[in-house]
């Protein structure tokens, strides 16, 4: 068991590029399966990565006073965001009178990968039914037509006529990558026998008709 003291001290990385268009994701759709309290946990841990480039570090303490929650109901709130994949939690000095922690921020699936992993969808659905689910998961669906006609958009190569023996395209491959965007994976127990039971229970769907594939994004 981890005691946390209120005088551990603590650092904020954020990892990923997070949009502002994640916060809708965070609302809508985590947010019916791990509380307000964790998505509010969430956004002042976003906050303090930019203010702990000023003043350093902080103590657990100073976030318990600001959120106005208890030890407990933090450990809580974090192990919410932990589960989802939204924080990666690390500690160091164990056995240290102050412990320090490191808190690795992830963004949102997109809400396209949200409903493509079965545990995060199974488990909305859990919460707030399937009717509902469902009327989430078409606020997220895009219906755009076809364009009709001939498409006459320019291509770069047309507009630009790169040259890739310029030395302006090998420097690329030596460049610093910028950040991008990761969610971390959610980490799960999953139990083979215990699925296959729970689906012959509610469909007819056979074990042999899931192939392999299906099998391995539905366990991602």
């Amino acid at each position: 068991m981890i005691i946390l003291s209120s005088h551990d001290l603590y650092v904020v990385k954020i990892v990923t590029l997070i949009a502002d268009y994640d916060q809708r994701t965070l609302v809508n759709l985590y947010q019916p399966i791990i509380g307000s309290t964790a998505v509010a946990l969430y956004n002042y841990l976003v906050a303090e990565a930019e203010n702990q480039k000023v003043f350093g570090p902080s103590d657990h303490e100073s976030l318990l006073i600001h959120m106005q929650l208890s030890t407990a109901e933090f450990i809580d709130a974090r192990k919410m965001l932990e589960a989802v994949g939204l924080v990666k939690s690390y500690r160091s000095g164990a056995n240290d009178e102050i412990k320090n922690y490191e808190y690795m921020i992830y963004a949102p699936k997109t809400p396209k990968a949200f409903f493509d992993d079965a545990l995060l969808y199974g488990t909305l659905i859990k919460y707030v039914g399937e009717k509902a689910a469902k009327k989430l998961n078409t606020v997220y669906r895009l219906s755009l037509k076809e364009a009709e006609g001939e498409d006459i958009s320019a291509t770069f190569g047309e507009v630009f006529h790169p040259d890739f023996t310029d030395p302006a395209y090998s420097k690329v491959l030596n460049i610093e990558k910028a950040q991008g965007r990761k969610t971390a994976k959610i980490d799960s127990e999953f139990n083979y026998d215990s699925f296959f039971e729970a689906l012959s229970s509610i469909s007819q769907i056979k074990q042999s008709a899931i192939t392999k594939k299906e099998l391995k994004e539905i366990v991602d």
